[in-house]
């Protein structure tokens, strides 16, 4: 590469020199990314206990999360619950026999899962048996639940806390009132979110609401992740991120990081005013990127970052339990 950049250089195009080497330089960080996602993500091997725990996690999520239903399908989640049962012998090999940390998490939410089946007497045995269950409740937290509910004053309680409150009374509300949220107050969101700080103050990110029930609807259906709960749904925001503001090639991914920092900041700035969001994950390859571009008209010089149903709760709140980690798994010091 070197000796093509100083042929440029003498044939006198500095310029189409460096666009060549950025282009040529571009290409080798996308394959090496390519390669190291080929490599260590959970695409396509399984391989490694934090793949599993991760696939572990998902499902346990989901069935916490069908617990929030104010009504509850029977044998809600069953394919979930069938995948939990066949991996935890698995996980356990990779984890040395301890039952911990998110696989008791895990074995938890089975239990809730089978006694709310009993307390209904519905029959789950074709993929639950009760053998399994008495394994399992050797392991039971008897506080433990998969979901919470909780009255709306008590939920906002905090929200003018000291941030130790404040931030741990901040969760994902998925069921809202129908009643949409003013254009002032979002505009008082929006200015109290801009204070998330960016790579060297480029503020890249931007915010679209969407208050179009119809485009709505179609977004969430792209998104797959929100089903069950679009009805009350009237308002979404839509986070992007500018790759304009981005000069070097190191700077490839710098949209996801400034964007990340800002969703967080979002979220607190949407708790902060009393309104209930969940970031709905978009994690999506290109062929559903522009479907959701074609209802807006988003450039495609705007990464999408995460799309934000948004809304007032219902005077009676559920969200899912979504154990988070000790300290001492996700702090390591040298």
């Amino acid at each position: 590469m070197e000796f093509f950049k100083e042929f440029l250089t003498k044939m006198g195009l500095d310029s189409q020199a460096k666009w060549v080497r950025n282009f040529l330089l571009l290409g080798v960080n996308y394959l090496q990314d390519a390669i190291n996602y080929f490599k260590h993500s959970s695409v396509f091997s399984k391989d490694k206990f934090y793949k599993m725990e991760s696939d572990l996690i998902i499902a346990y999520h989901s069935i916490e999360k069908g617990f929030l239903h104010e009504k509850i399908k029977p044998k809600f989640a069953k394919d979930k619950v069938k995948f939990i049962i066949s991996i935890i012998p698995r996980i356990l090999k990779l984890n040395e026999g301890q039952i911990d940390g998110q696989i008791l998490v895990a074995i938890n939410v089975l239990i809730k899962y089978y006694e709310y089946h009993k307390n209904k007497n519905i029959n789950i045995s074709d993929y639950f048996s009760e053998e399994n269950y008495n394994y399992y409740k050797k392991y039971s937290n008897e506080k433990f639940n998969p979901s919470h509910l909780i009255s709306r004053l008590d939920f906002y309680k905090d929200s003018d806390s000291n941030f130790l409150k404040f931030s741990s009374s901040r969760k994902s509300i998925r069921n809202f009132n129908g009643e949409k949220v003013s254009n002032k107050i979002i505009h008082s969101v929006i200015e109290l979110a801009n204070n998330a700080p960016s790579v060297c103050n480029r503020q890249s990110s931007k915010v679209y609401l969407v208050n179009d029930k119809a485009k709505i609807n179609s977004i969430l259906k792209i998104q797959g992740g929100f089903t069950g709960y679009e009805k009350n749904v009237g308002q979404i925001l839509i986070l992007v991120s500018n790759k304009n503001c981005f000069y070097s090639i190191g700077e490839r991914n710098q949209m996801y990081i400034d964007g990340g920092i800002y969703l967080m900041n979002l979220l607190y700035s949407l708790h902060f005013y009393g309104i209930a969001a969940c970031p709905a994950n978009w994690g999506k390859c290109v062929g559903d990127d522009k479907r959701v571009r074609k209802y807006l008209d988003i450039p495609m010089e705007q990464q999408i970052i995460c799309i934000v149903p948004i809304g007032y709760a219902n005077e009676k709140i559920a969200y899912a339990n979504s154990e988070r980690r000790p300290s001492e798994q996700t702090l390591e010091i040298f």
